[in-house]
């Protein structure tokens, strides 16, 4: 991408431009990169919610629930705004076949 070209890590919204690399890859099928990508936005600015939901829906649509639902746990240690991570807990864990440790 472009923008993130002309910037440094030390933009303030690189983490975001990161994020956005990762969808582009996830929508043309390049799974790795954007995994990558969300992941990376995410250690960058790990109170960054929308990195983590955007991670864990990215999981989650491949079926790794489990990785998703750490993603998850641990974006929730690390922000102040837990709504949408919550939201998205509750909806993986009420999909069929999603296992949680008791």
């Amino acid at each position: 991408m472009r923008a993130k070209e002309l910037t440094d890590p030390e933009f303030s919204f690189y983490p975001e431009l990161i994020n956005l690399d990762g969808h582009f890859a996830a929508l043309d099928g390049k799974n790795e990169l954007a995994e990558e990508g969300f992941r990376r936005a995410l250690e960058q600015e790990p109170d960054g919610e929308t990195f983590a939901v955007d991670l864990a829906k990215f999981l989650s649509e491949r079926g790794r629930q489990t990785e998703a639902l750490e993603v998850i746990a641990e974006a929730l240690e690390q922000t102040e705004r837990r709504e949408p991570l919550e939201r998205l807990r509750s909806e993986l864990l009420d999909q069929p076949g999603t296992q949680t440790e008791e």
